[in-house]
């Protein structure tokens, strides 16, 4: 826009220079050299116009004809596709029926043929040994009658052991374990205090408590298991003397820590250190003695307490010996059952074979007619298939027709449109060159006018030159197919 007010106000300096000079005269017909520049200035920029455009042009007419074709060749393609796919529809419709017919007719005569199954042939009832009763056994010999099994103890059915020389009552474990416990958690306190000779860290001195005061308590729970047995080996012997010996020792040893502990501190002023050290160990040994009588009391069999669950267990094997002889009595019916099953499968599997041996014939017959019948109709559904699957084929191929033709004419179109609004976006460009030519025409005869003498227009301001246009651009453009 800017170049286009130069130009304007260049044609009217040239135009105000020509006519003061006057030139062109009044009778001359021919332009002047300036506003032939001017003119011929609009000439090359129309060119160049039509140049672009007629390139652009000639790429979419090859784009738009080859778009052309192509939308012929794809319409060619889906008939041929829609003729083939009606034809074998028609086909499949007209085998189908058929094929109907004659499936049916093959499945009427493969109803009508013989069953080659052998008939089932049932065993004869034979009669069954009823179950076995659990009984208790009776010494001396068999029992007489069936006698029911209590599962109860002797001590629950007369509430009192089956012997009254028992000594004393004895201890659970119900009351056993909390004591033992109770006597570990007192040792720790009763021990800790000699440890603190070493001048070690709390937790090191409790360590070192908690494991004398178990080791303590186990050796007299080792002692009194020992001491309870009422027959004892060598070895025996030699343990129990070592769980008595290991224990006086520890307790010697710590009760002798805990004395130069008391001298080094000067600790017991009102016993003095020899009657607390004394004291100490004979409350450890009590300690000690304790847990191995409550261990001695735990495991006597001859307390009341043991007793009782000795006649439990000796109850429990009791019963566990008589359901075994019981399931030995059991597994040797199932074998006489057994061997009586075997006995009569094998007189069916004889009768089976002979049957077998007759039937064998029609069997034979009637299998080799069935697979021939079978056969036939496999061939059948096999073919149908066979035509559906080209019938899919032919129906995708007229999708996949339908949908290039589709593209085609749609590329096509666009292409047209292009071309159009091309032409049109050309001739708007040219009428632009020439509505400019013409004002800067006007504007340097207008002002070449002004400037002469008389204000005499020539003749060759009378008339503008046209624009010279190639022929392509008044020829119709080719639409779509």
């Amino acid at each position: 826009m800017i170049g286009w007010r130069r130009e304007l106000r260049g044609a009217r300096r040239k135009g105000r220079r020509d006519g003061r000079a006057g030139v062109p005269g009044a009778d001359d017909v021919a332009l002047p050299f300036d506003l032939r520049e001017i003119l011929a200035r609009g000439q090359e920029q129309t060119e160049r116009v039509v140049a672009r455009s007629r390139d652009r042009d000639q790429q979419l007419g090859a784009e738009l004809d080859d778009l052309t074709q192509r939308a012929i060749d794809a319409e060619a393609r889906l008939a041929e596709a829609e003729r083939q796919r009606d034809v074998a529809q028609a086909d499949h419709d007209r085998r189908t029926a058929e094929d109907d017919d004659r499936l049916g007719r093959l499945q009427t005569q493969l109803e009508e043929l013989p069953t080659s199954e052998i008939p089932v042939i049932e065993p004869d009832e034979h009669e069954r040994q009823s179950p076995l009763t659990l009984v208790a056994p009776i010494a001396g010999g068999a029992p007489s009658e069936a006698v029911p099994v209590h599962t109860g103890t002797a001590f629950e059915r007369h509430g009192s052991p089956a012997s009254t020389d028992a000594s004393w009552h004895g201890i659970r474990p119900v009351l056993y374990w909390p004591l033992i416990a109770l006597i570990v958690i007192g040792e720790i306190p009763l021990n800790a205090f000699a440890f603190r000779l070493f001048h070690e860290p709390d937790v090191l001195t409790y360590a070192m408590t908690v494991t004398v005061a178990v080791g303590l308590v186990l050796l007299a729970h080792g002692l009194g298991l020992l001491l309870s047995r009422p027959e004892r080996n060598r070895i025996e012997r030699i343990l129990a003397g070592v769980f008595v010996a290991l224990p006086v020792a520890a307790i010697t040893v710590i009760s002798l820590v805990r004395y130069d502990y008391l001298v080094d501190v000067g600790g017991d002023v009102g016993i003095g250190p020899e009657l607390g050290t004394v004291s100490f160990g004979l409350i450890n040994l009590l300690v000690f003695g304790a847990a191995a009588g409550l261990s001695f009391l735990r495991h006597d069999p001859r307390t009341l307490v043991n007793r009782r669950a000795a006649a439990r267990a000796d109850e429990h094997d009791r019963t566990r010996t008589e359901r075994h002889q019981e399931d030995r009595q059991r597994r040797r019916r199932e074998r006489e059952q057994r061997a009586t099953d075997d006995q009569h499968r094998r007189e069916l599997e004889l009768r089976t074979k002979r049957q077998q041996a007759e039937l064998e014939g029609r069997r034979q017959e009637a299998g080799l007619r069935r697979e021939q019948t079978a056969g036939a109709m496999w061939v059948i559904r096999e073919a149908a298939r066979e035509r559906l699957q080209r019938l899919a084929e032919l129906r995708a191929q007229v999708d996949a027709a339908h949908v290039a033709f589709g593209d085609t004419q749609r590329a096509a179109q666009a292409v047209a449109a292009e071309r159009r609004a091309l032409r049109v976006s050309t001739e708007a460009e040219l009428g632009a060159i020439r509505a400019h030519r013409e004002r800067l025409f006007f504007a340097y005869c207008s002002a070449n006018v002004r400037a002469r003498d008389g204000h005499v227009t020539p003749a060759c301001f009378e008339t503008v030159p046209p624009l010279e246009l190639p022929a392509w651009l008044a020829e119709p453009i080719a639409s779509a197919a």
